[in-house]
């Protein structure tokens, strides 16, 4: 293997990976952390697998005298992998498969598949990461005086918003320190976090 195809071929592995995470980001509209799991590296798999073939592909017919000539100024190995990453991408919409007569799932329903599957378990994890922070900031909020919690709740949300909670909480039979934690750390996480970073340092 020629040392220009091996470095298209890593080239070829970085723009995959950045497809990917771009893809997967996009879509599921959270942080990158939560995307990086196992149904996201079966995703990153099926492309690499595929890049990587229409990369080799790429660099067979990039090597011969006319395309050679035609991308003069292009350095190789970027050229096929350019050539190859993105040439894959139309490969997917056309390319079916078929045994013993029968359709079989075409490739690019098997990356939609891969990729939904990525972008609903990326979205799965980051809620529940999300609501474990938000318990996690209550139960510290909770340790504030009433008054003080108010007031924070006051500054947060709007008077309209702490009586409802006060109201709410009445109605319902529910702890109205508690329900009032829990609907800041949920309304305003930014400042319930800030907030519950002050409070534990000055309780420790």
């Amino acid at each position: 293997m020629s040392a220009d195809v091996s470095l298209a071929l890593a080239v070829a592995a970085v723009l995959t990976l950045l497809i990917a995470v771009i893809e997967i980001v996009h879509r599921a509209d959270i942080p990158l952390s939560a995307c990086l799991d196992g149904r996201f590296a079966v995703y990153l798999a099926i492309l690499l697998i595929g890049n990587t073939g229409s990369t080799l592909a790429a660099a067979c017919l990039l090597a011969l005298p006319a395309p050679r000539a035609a991308s003069a100024g292009v350095p190789a190995a970027f050229w096929y992998a350019f050539v190859g990453v993105f040439g894959f991408e139309g490969i997917l919409q056309h390319v079916n498969l078929t045994f013993m007569k029968k359709g079989m799932l075409s490739i690019h329903d098997w990356t939609t598949k891969a990729r939904d599957s990525a972008t609903a378990s990326s979205v799965r994890r980051h809620s529940g990461a999300r609501l474990a922070r938000e318990l996690r900031t209550a139960a510290i909020l909770q340790r504030l005086p009433a008054d003080e919690l108010n007031t924070h709740v006051l500054c947060a949300l709007g008077p309209g918003a702490l009586e409802r909670m006060t109201e709410t909480a009445a109605q319902s039979g529910a702890n109205p320190h508690h329900y009032k934690a829990l609907v800041l750390a949920h309304d305003a996480p930014d400042r319930a976090d800030a907030l519950s970073r002050v409070v534990g340092r000055a309780r420790r």
